[in-house]
């Protein structure tokens, strides 16, 4: 291997996401910064036929070579609004990955658009089938002291932040109030991400995800509730317990409610009332900034 070679590998190894991050990818990635990136209605989306589905479908690419589907939902009125309106961003679990852009409209989803009172867009992204939301690869073990400390990212980290860029730019949302709320897959996925970008989320929702608890420090300040229930034996709750544990000892916000059964389906009672919606828009991310200057 030539000198020249030996130093572009390191350099590409060692670039920084300059828009949202300061994770690097490893040394056989490339850089995505200067992609392209823009949204496009998805002609090919496969119909949905919930009635209560208002859902716009759209894709995201990223360059010619990377890009994800997903559905947009877009509150009511929200064109005569007077102000800017929340942002929220939910990531799906494992057997929703695909390119059909409809799998990952699951029963829960519908949550986040169901009550008028609590007003926001709403995007539903689908995790193609070589990513793990952001990771390059699904986790060998979800022990929580299993899992890395410096996990190496696919094209889906820098997607999902220059999608809320770009919906950003072309809908009145409200950039002190963008929240993360994920499940199994997604529940790690949201945990990776507030981990990776704690400065651009108010507050997140993770429903049985796991993470080393050793990549939040104190820096990390996103308010987080999670719920796990005690017998999930697809991930276990210790991710959670652990998690729990180690913001408390940060100082940091967090909420954990654990079901002592149901096993991995631990949202199913946590979407028949508002409780959660109302902690989550409790939150936004300038009030955070001040209270800590």
């Amino acid at each position: 291997m030539t000198t020249t070679l030996r130093i572009l590998i390191i350099a590409i190894g060692a670039t920084f996401f300059a828009s949202c991050s300061d994770d690097t990818f490893g040394d056989d990635a490339e850089s995505y910064e200067d992609l392209v990136c823009w949204s496009e209605p998805d002609l090919k989306a496969t119909p949905n036929s919930d009635p209560d589905d208002t859902t716009i479908p759209m894709i995201f690419r990223m360059g010619e070579k990377y890009s994800f589907k997903y559905r947009l939902f877009r509150p009511y009125g929200y064109e005569e609004s007077t102000s800017k309106l929340p942002l929220i961003i939910y990531l799906h679990g494992l057997d929703q990955r695909g390119n059909d852009n409809l799998a990952q409209m699951n029963y829960a989803v519908y949550y986040f658009m169901r009550y008028p009172q609590y007003q926001a867009f709403a995007v539903y992204p689908q995790c193609p089938v070589d990513a793990y939301w952001a990771l390059s690869k699904r986790p060998n073990n979800f022990n929580p002291s299993k899992m890395e400390l410096n996990p190496e990212h696919c094209y889906m980290d820098y997607g999902l932040c220059q999608l809320i860029a770009d919906l950003e730019n072309t809908y009145p949302i409200d950039s002190n109030r963008i929240y993360i709320v994920g499940h199994s897959m997604g529940g790690i996925g949201t945990l990776d991400m507030i981990a990776s970008h704690p400065g651009l989320f108010a507050a997140a929702l993770s429903f049985c995800g796991t993470i080393n608890p050793q990549r939040f420090t104190t820096d990390h300040e996103v308010p987080l509730m999670m719920l796990h229930n005690a017998d999930d034996r697809v991930i276990p709750v210790e991710g959670s317990r652990q998690t729990y544990n180690r913001l408390r000892s940060l100082g940091s916000e967090v909420v954990y409610n654990e079901g002592e059964s149901g096993g991995h389906i631990c949202w199913a009672n946590a979407v028949k009332n508002t409780d959660m919606l109302e902690w989550l828009f409790s939150h936004s991310l300038s009030d955070r900034i001040q209270q800590n200057q």
